[in-house]
């Protein structure tokens, strides 16, 4: 062909079969998320299930006419002659946690305030403390909460507000050995993990809800701090969540049989809670187990058999032979399911868990051990 405009001749776009299908997955995520962009929207896709890569998504994104608004400039860190920084950085779990305040409204006008606490390292949200008012005795007591099921950490940093400067205040935490490590005045971005955490708490769930009292309030944010931490994607971690559901032990089922009645058991207690069926399940090769999955979940779920090594969940059950020479005195089934809940509450407790990737030396899980170990026998005399 000769004479044609090279303006014309295009080459004509060929739609896969799951073209419509993904679209829809996708706009129903930028609905429910409607501060996520593309990249996190392709991390969610790929946790369902879907085989796609971020170009893919992008340009069904920009296809729809989806976008996020454009987010502030960056502020630059403080740096000193040397070149070093003032501000300390995280470097483990535990090693900085951060707290500041948040204030909203509700549908009448009166004020809420909400006490924010994360973990700089593993940017995991502690807790998120909603109350007309919190003062320098209500932080005290959301901290004491926090500090006996996490163990306390190292350093806690924060701006110079009167609740967080109280002497009272100040004299707790140095009596527990929590350094405590204050910004400068008007400086916020000293604080940065939090502040960065305040604007996606206020961009994605305050300016997108009503509250129209103080319960709907606790109970809404409640729920979007879970979803913080357990779906949602957060970039500085390779687009995962903080504490992902699939490395939480969430549901134990104690059976004196390993068989495809006790699985089917399990699987229908594991889909009643979670309201859905699973995706994706992971298992050793135990026959039982494939059989119940097929029982009770169906075929349409990606069924994996890992190795000891690579499957976390085999991991994390290792101590179960701790358990069992004790379980051997025990006279009814009952009394040994008791044990094992009170033991795995325990571990729990005293055990420093690491996220993928994460490093803790052996001298840091002995000192958080003991920490919390002191921490446990002083409450325990009290």
């Amino acid at each position: 062909m000769l004479n044609q405009p090279r303006a014309t001749q295009r080459r004509v776009l060929k739609s896969l079969d799951d073209e419509e299908s993904l679209t829809n997955d996708i706009i129903k995520l930028a609905v429910r998320f409607g501060r996520y962009g593309y990249r996190r929207i392709t991390a969610l896709l790929r946790d369902q299930g879907w085989q796609v890569n971020h170009k893919r998504v992008e340009r069904i994104w920009r296809r729809e006419g989806l976008k996020v608004p454009k987010k502030q400039p960056k502020r630059g860190r403080l740096w000193l002659n040397d070149g070093s920084i003032i501000r300390l950085k995280p470097e483990r779990k535990g090693h900085v946690w951060a707290y500041d305040f948040v204030a909203c409204r509700t549908e009448d006008g009166r004020p809420v305030r909400m006490l924010t606490v994360i973990d700089e390292y593993t940017r995991e949200c502690m807790a998120i403390k909603v109350a007309r008012r919190i003062r320098s005795d209500d932080v005290i007591h959301a901290l004491t909460e926090l500090f006996v099921l996490n163990g306390s950490p190292e350093h806690i940093r924060s701006d110079n507000g009167p609740e967080f400067t109280a002497k009272v205040v100040r004299g707790w935490l140095e009596r527990i050995g929590v350094k405590t490590l204050f910004i400068q005045p008007g400086s916020p971005w000293e604080n940065g993990y939090n502040e960065s955490f305040n604007g996606k708490l206020r961009d994605e769930l305050l300016n997108r809800e009503i509250f129209y009292s103080l319960k709907e309030a606790q109970i809404l944010t409640e729920r979007w701090r879970r979803e913080y931490n357990t779906i949602r994607p957060h970039s500085s971690l390779g687009y995962r969540p903080p504490t992902p559901e699939a490395i939480m032990p969430k549901h134990q089922l104690l059976s004196e049989h390993r068989d495809k009645h006790a699985s089917r058991r399990f699987l229908r207690r594991l889909i009643d809670s979670a309201g859905r069926k699973p995706l994706r399940m992971t298992t050793d090769k135990h026959p039982a187990y494939t059989k119940a999955i097929r029982w009770i979940v169906g075929r349409k779920v990606i069924h994996r058999h890992n190795q000891y090594l690579n499957n976390r969940m085999e991991q994390n059950h290792r101590p179960i032979k701790q358990r069992y020479y004790p379980m051997l005195g025990f006279a009814k089934f009952e009394s040994a399911s008791r044990f094992c809940n009170a033991f795995d509450e325990l571990r729990n407790y005293l055990r420093v868990p690491a996220l993928a990737g994460q490093q803790v030396s052996a001298s840091s899980r002995r000192k958080i051990f003991t920490e919390r170990w002191s921490s446990l026998m002083t409450e325990l005399s009290a």
